[in-house]
């Protein structure tokens, strides 16, 4: 079993910003990964390309942004769902999403 494999990487200038970079990283993912991401890559389009990968995956979202809770679950977790929302959205397919509040 292989942990914090670096698979695919990308560089640019500080002139890009990271969401940008990542967003041709996502495709490269496979089924059986994992992909942690931090806050600074949120978004539901970049979450909808990385679940189209069938990959799991464990991100960190802002602060500010609060889901609401559908069912709950024993571990503190509860099951929730997210639509896109903004200029030039126009699908709006709920995606359901399991939710943790971060212990730290």
């Amino acid at each position: 079993m292989r942990t914090h494999a670096v698979f695919a990487a990308a560089t640019g200038p500080l002139s890009v910003h990271e969401r940008q970079l990542v967003s041709n990283l996502l495709p490269r993912l496979e089924p059986g990964m994992l992909l942690m991401a931090d806050r600074g890559i949120t978004g539901f389009d970049l979450w909808q390309t990385a679940s189209a990968t069938d990959a799991d995956l464990l991100w960190k979202l802002r602060k500010n942004i609060v889901l609401p809770v559908l069912q709950p679950f024993g571990d503190g977790s509860y099951l929730s769902e997210t639509v896109a929302s903004g200029v030039g959205v126009h699908v709006n397919v709920p995606t359901r999403v399991r939710m943790k509040k971060a212990s730290c």
